[in-house]
């Protein structure tokens, strides 16, 4: 059991590929705009998309192709063509009961890249109440900026925040901050974030992190028992 998790009340989850099964559709999108726009392969394509995942995709083409004269048409197209189904995209099959049993114990949030409208019509499928919705605003970002406002204006430390996400970006991002995470495999393989972030906690779906943290929160009580026992 991984003893950092014991002081968590926030649950910070990213939406995409970790809440929202769309990364796939994003990700064959980029890959055609990239092709379309910059000349690359398919295969270059899908790599460098996976490879910047967790970025506003301006900041995924910016940090490939740093002052290229495409930037600004391919990033108008990539953001135009990922919206059209996006409201077909399905939240995985686990997300609802587990949210609804984290609701019960935690505090919620969405922490996302993608623009704040995107994120709020998103989440409003959901019969979930969260504390507050994060998306990407001009000057505004998932990482430091989200885990700062979810701090100051919650009152939260770093210690007792908890941040879920797919991408090996979300990883560096939570450990640059001092904040928990875990890691939603489907993205990235178990093996990248081995390689990468060896000591991150990886789950293959929502319902293991309700799984740990339910036993993690039995052993606590076990232990507050056995402390009352001996006093």
């Amino acid at each position: 059991m991984n003893n950092k998790f014991n002081e968590v009340k926030a649950l910070v989850f990213d939406l995409d590929g970790t809440l929202v099964d769309s990364m796939r559709d994003f990700s064959e999108v980029a890959q055609e705009v990239l092709t379309d726009f910059f000349g690359l392969s398919p295969s270059e394509a899908r790599a460098a998309y996976r490879q910047t995942s967790g970025l506003p995709f301006r900041f995924q083409v910016q940090s490939i192709f740093p002052d290229h004269q495409n930037i600004e048409e391919a990033v108008q197209e990539f953001e135009t063509r990922k919206v059209l189904d996006y409201d077909k995209a399905p939240f995985f099959n686990d997300v609802l009961p587990v949210l609804e049993s984290l609701a019960q114990e935690f505090v919620l949030f969405v922490s996302s890249n993608n623009h704040q409208a995107n994120v709020e019509e998103k989440i409003s499928q959901l019969p979930i109440s969260f504390k507050r919705i994060l998306g990407y605003q001009p000057g505004f970002l998932k990482g430091k900026d989200h885990f700062d406002c979810i701090q100051s204006e919650y009152g939260f430390a770093p210690s007792q925040i908890l941040f879920i996400g797919d991408s090996l970006h979300d990883a560096k991002m939570a450990k640059e901050n001092k904040i928990n995470f875990a890691a939603k495999i489907g993205t990235f393989e178990r093996s990248d974030f081995n390689e990468h972030h060896p000591d991150v906690i990886a789950l293959e779906n929502l319902s293991e992190l309700l799984t740990l943290l339910r036993a993690q929160a039995a052993n606590q009580n076990q232990s507050a028992d056995r402390q009352k026992r001996f006093a």
